[in-house]
């Protein structure tokens, strides 16, 4: 006996319809208006994401359950399998010189400039602005916390209010601040310069100490996390330096190369410290021994470095990247190496989400890889366009990306004055809405 789906009661056919496949109930909602409310019935879909997501809605914003399957499940299945074709870019431009960082802030996105503001937009897809900072000296840094944001520009470190965008302090340093590091836990920011590192209590402005051994250093890394026995790293012109903050002092000076270091950084979960140098080569220094482990090489100097607990990855002054299995610790042994020539012109920036790589070069163009598939490439971002493996190489005069992050929904760029940001949530949800076709893939 055939029966007649209009005749069905509304909860009986959202019943049914929790045994579909996802895909199935988004063409299922164009067989009427009842089917069409059935099939976008806010428990329904809470249903269909908790069966595919063993916690599921602690991220959850005013969003319904259908905009929230497609940001967390369908729009992470996308990036995973290299096919994130559902996007849409926002450019945010406001800036006069070239920026200096950015953020992801959740609801919007921020980008600081040499021009001496700091920008906000929303990420809602409407493209307003949200505020601005001025502070009237180029940004050379930034860090911040939930509610609270610190600004270096010249010599002097602002606070600011995230919220209201109120000034709630400053602290000026002994010289001009070329980089910041601050540690949510102890309320503790360090600050580095020429031949100097400082660690300020946030909260007081006052210092909490100053490290030893910086004199003849021009500082241009610093990072601290201070629930570590070793919780500052510096570097400079020839070496790098492990503090021991219990004395205050370096507990381990790092010279490993003859020539200058021109890049470094300090994983806290591997506890080691990645560093390149001008020809190329990458080596790991263990904090606890001082031990240090040839990791690689690539064509040219070493001009940024990503590290997780199961990758260090480098990239070059020639446009190349090297992505290595390295675990160290206990574990030293380099499992697999992947040089990969990637780019036309110098890599500027390296970003690891996840699986996900992404690589950013003054060619003009991003390229994203997945680190799960032995550092498969996914797509490219050429020209303010996604393409999926373009044939032509990227044309030089394009304008150069220095800044890159990302997560699962969005892709953040600096290109040059020009906040570029790629959200893959926006088109998905209004094709899902459309259509069931991106649901059905």
């Amino acid at each position: 006996m055939e029966v007649d789906g209009e005749l069905l009661p509304t909860d009986v056919l959202e019943n049914i319809m929790s045994f579909a496949a996802a895909g199935d109930v988004a063409q299922y909602a164009r067989v009427s208006v009842q089917w069409y409310n059935a099939c976008n019935a806010d428990r329904l879909w809470r249903g269909i994401t908790l069966d595919r997501l063993a916690f599921a809605g602690s991220d959850k914003t005013d969003e319904n359950w259908k905009q929230y399957y497609i940001r967390t499940v369908l729009t992470k299945e996308s990036w995973e399998k290299g096919r994130p074709r559902l996007f849409k870019m926002q450019a945010f431009r406001g800036h006069t010189k070239h920026i200096t960082g950015i953020c992801n802030l959740g609801e919007s996105v921020g980008s600081a400039s040499a021009d001496g503001t700091m920008r906000f937009w929303r990420a809602d897809g409407s493209g307003e602005e949200a505020g601005m900072i001025d502070v009237k000296k180029p940004i050379n840094a930034f860090q911040h916390t939930v509610d609270t944001l610190y600004v270096a520009a010249g010599k002097t470190c602002h606070q600011f209010d995230l919220t209201t965008g109120a000034l709630k302090s400053k602290i000026v340093a002994p010289d001009e601040i070329e980089t910041m590091s601050l540690d949510d836990d102890s309320d503790q920011l360090l600050v580095t310069g020429q031949g100097y590192g400082v660690v300020y209590d946030v909260r007081s402005g006052q210092k909490a100490f100053v490290l030893d051994g910086l004199k003849h250093q021009s500082v241009w890394y610093g990072k601290c996390q201070f629930d570590k026995r070793y919780s500052v790293v510096t570097a400079g012109n020839d070496s790098c330096l492990v503090f021991d903050m219990r004395k205050v002092s370096p507990a381990h000076e790092y010279r490993p190369f003859s020539d200058c270091i021109t890049s470094c950084l300090w994983c806290p979960e591997s506890d080691d410290v990645v560093i390149g140098n001008y020809k190329g080569k990458v080596v790991s220094m263990d904090c606890r021994t001082g031990k240090d482990t040839h990791v690689g090489s690539v064509d040219g100097r070493v001009t940024c470095l990503e590290r997780t607990k199961s990758h260090v990855v480098a990239g070059s002054s020639k446009g190349d990247i090297l992505v290595v299995n390295y675990y160290g610790k206990d574990d030293t042994t380099i499992h697999a190496s992947h040089p990969l020539s990637v780019h036309a012109k110098r890599v500027n920036a390296l970003h690891i989400h996840g699986t996900r790589l992404t690589t950013a070069s003054a060619d003009g163009s991003a390229q994203v890889f997945s680190l799960s598939r032995t550092a498969t490439k996914m797509f490219s971002v050429l020209g303010g366009s996604l393409q999926p493996n373009p044939r032509n190489p990227p044309h030089p005069e394009k304008p150069f990306i220095s800044y890159i992050t990302s997560d699962d929904t969005k892709l953040l760029m600096a290109w040059n004055s020009v906040l570029r940001v790629y959200d893959f949530t926006l088109k998905a949800q209004k094709v899902a809405e459309d259509c069931g076709e991106v649901l059905s893939e």
